[in-house]
């Protein structure tokens, strides 16, 4: 048995060693790989009984095309999107994209849910910032079952597993927090709210807490006694100054980390976040507009 345990032992050392070798020899041809499979990664929403969450998958290449091409097919594997659907064309100038379906765009099973799915979907992609709709060449104006009206262009303010907090029709602002599900996934969510001078950033926080809106069980990972202490936006970075009580079990962990991360990303202009404990820095991410 020692010597079974001995032999582990300088096997697990010599891969050790081969791996410190690697990383010594080549780390650039390792981190270019590193970059460039998470450079062809593309994030799509896929249904999850009554919400949608969010999954990441690998495309052949990094091209635009094949992004948008991955994230439709994905659309269809959940059936969010007909088998038969087809892309006739698309045109993409300056973040907007002017996509083309066959007919079959209009066999959904849930008009609203499929929206929502395409438009953050494509959305996600960093070099597409809104979308038009046609079906065969004629430019979708309105949901084809309820005829909902549908702005010219469809971007991130469309929304997604809206939920809504409003008690006046005026002063209405939004935005997107991200929560998990029990498979780990993360689950975006659109949440409207009247503005009444109230700090994006503090709301973000505070509902990222409570989410006593949700109608689904998600989680949060944040502590019920986190306070966010101050705040600083400078040169597309934020800096987030929170109390003890943003650590679990004295760490940082990266479902608190990226939940909070990704909700401000996605709801003001930054593209770095930091964070700090009364003042002190314990970690520092920078995410471009889709990681």
């Amino acid at each position: 048995m020692l010597k079974k345990y001995g032999l582990r032992k300088i096997g697990i050392t010599t891969l050790l060693l081969l791996l410190a070798f690697i990383m010594y020899h080549y780390p650039t041809q390792i981190n270019d790989n590193i970059n460039s499979v998470i450079k062809n990664n593309v994030d799509v929403v896929v249904q999850k009984e009554d919400y949608l969450s969010m999954i990441t998958v690998n495309c052949k290449n990094n091209d635009v095309s094949t992004k948008i091409e991955t994230i439709i097919e994905q659309l269809k594997k959940n059936h969010l999107l007909d088998s038969n659907l087809k892309i006739l064309s698309y045109d993409l100038k300056e973040g907007l994209l002017k996509i083309d379906f066959n007919r079959s765009f209009y066999q959904m099973e849930d008009e609203n849910k499929t929206m929502e799915a395409l438009v953050f979907s494509l959305t996600r992609v960093p070099e597409i910032d809104r979308i038009m709709i046609f079906v065969d060449g004629v430019k979708l104006n309105e949901l084809p079952n309820s005829h909902t009206p549908l702005d010219l262009y469809l971007d991130k303010s469309y929304g997604i597993n809206k939920i809504y907090d409003i008690h006046s029709i005026h002063d209405i602002d939004q935005v997107t927090l991200y929560f998990y599900d029990s498979n780990h996934d993360m689950v975006p969510v659109t949440y409207y709210y009247n503005q009444n001078n109230q700090d994006k950033i503090k709301v973000i926080i505070k509902e990222l807490k409570s989410h006593e809106y949700l109608s689904y069980p998600l989680s949060n990972f944040l502590n019920n006694n986190l306070e966010l202490m101050n705040y600083e936006i400078k040169d597309q970075k934020i800096l987030l100054d929170f109390n003890e009580f943003l650590l679990v079990d004295g760490l940082l962990t990266e479902d608190t980390k990226y939940s909070i991360a990704y909700s401000i990303m996605d709801s003001i202009d930054v593209k770095e976040v930091e964070f700090t404990i009364n003042s002190a820095e314990i970690s520092e991410i920078i995410l471009a507009k889709s990681v």
